[in-house]
């Protein structure tokens, strides 16, 4: 098995961390971010303040002191951004140490030739993993909306960093321990490590037009269901349902409205930030999710992460702030809202529990 080493670890990554034994043909061995972040020298759960989190240290990548234990180099997304020369500097000096890359982070044209070209001089190999699908297995001569017989479990966001890919990592963890067949279609291109589905990259083509698109992914999950017979599909919702503001507008929430009109979930999680939440605000966004995506919330996960409001009225990027667990009890505590069960991580039982009784109640969920 190949030890793997992570870079640029922050809270982006936690998920990933938590669920290591996820990893096909993987052994994590170390966690790697940068000076000014905030997190080298701490342990993964100091860093983000999750107490079921690992104690994993985290480690300064360009700190020379310190051993590289491990054969590849797994570069990803993260919250925080990172330039062209701190990257390229990056990739150099594991490959100058004959480890070997691998890459899921968003990169352009340029930018992967410039890793290719460093590992090329350095006798090391890279890899790029991407959700390239077939357009041949989805594009049906007939423009139609295939039924999903399978149910589906549908995990969205009411904005970017609410916890929707650990929720869906908890759920898909849960339902294959209790003997459930699952399929699972995320937003993030680290489920290929997983042996799952990130979202296909035709859903981010500009030259396919949005009804091409709707059709396409139907088809997708078709086939998935097609090939593979599980007991249940779990969809991660990429993105937000709508903008922030007139400066923080995101991308309209366009791909949850393309996802929501290609299939509809059985049970639906919508994940919120920490903060601002009340029972007329609840109130506002189940309307929301009825109105505009013809889908009904069946609960509500409160994410261990709030929005600097301040943030949102201006160009940069958004700021958020993390609290420990027992902060998101406590306000679920005080919201008093019934209209919808509100669960957080101190309750992830809880959560796939009320899902699985639900499907059961609808008569959708057997193990086969």
């Amino acid at each position: 098995m190949k030890k793997i080493a992570i870079f640029p670890f922050d809270y982006y990554l936690l998920p990933v961390i938590k669920n290591k034994d996820n990893l096909l043909d993987f052994q994590l061995s170390q966690v790697f971010s940068l000076q000014g972040w905030g997190m080298v020298n701490d342990t993964v759960s100091a860093a983000c303040k999750d107490d079921t989190a690992e104690d994993i240290v985290v480690m300064d990548i360009f700190d020379e002191s310190v051993d590289f234990d491990f054969d590849i180099l797994y570069i990803t997304n993260s919250n925080h951004k990172i330039g062209n020369d701190l990257l390229y500097r990056c990739v150099e000096r594991v490959a100058k140490k004959q480890k070997n890359i691998l890459v899921s982070k968003k990169l352009n044209t340029e930018q992967m030739k410039q890793i290719e070209a460093i590992c090329k001089q350095n006798n090391v190999h890279v890899q790029f993993l991407y959700a390239d699908v077939s357009t041949d297995i989805i594009n049906d001569t007939v423009e139609m909306l295939h039924s999903i017989d399978t149910p589906i479990i549908s995990v969205s966001g009411v904005d970017e960093n609410t916890n929707k890919f650990e929720v869906q990592l908890e759920l898909y963890n849960r339902l294959k321990k209790d003997g459930y067949s699952v399929s699972w279609v995320s937003s993030r291109n680290e489920m290929l490590l997983c042996g799952e589905h990130p979202l296909p990259d035709f859903m981010f083509q500009t030259s396919i037009s949005e009804t091409q698109k709707i059709l396409m992914y139907n088809h997708f999950v078709k086939f998935i269901e097609e090939q593979e017979s599980p007991d249940v599909i779990i969809l991660g919702i990429p993105g937000e349902m709508m903008p922030n503001s007139k400066l923080q507008v995101g991308h309209f929430g366009t791909t949850a409205f393309q996802i929501f009109n290609a299939v509809n979930p059985d049970f639906s999680v919508l994940c919120v930030h920490c903060n601002g939440n009340n029972g007329d605000y609840f109130d506002r966004l189940l309307q929301a999710m009825e109105y505009k995506f013809s889908v009904e919330t069946d609960c509500i996960y409160i994410s261990s992460i709030s929005k600097d409001p301040f943030s949102l009225n201006k160009i940069t990027p958004i700021e958020y702030v993390l609290y420990n667990n027992d902060f998101t009890t406590t306000a679920i505590s005080q919201i008093a809202y019934d209209s919808c069960p509100q669960f957080d991580r101190n309750t992830y039982e809880k959560l796939y529990q009320f899902a699985v009784d639900k499907l059961h109640g609808y008569d959708d969920l057997q193990v086969m």
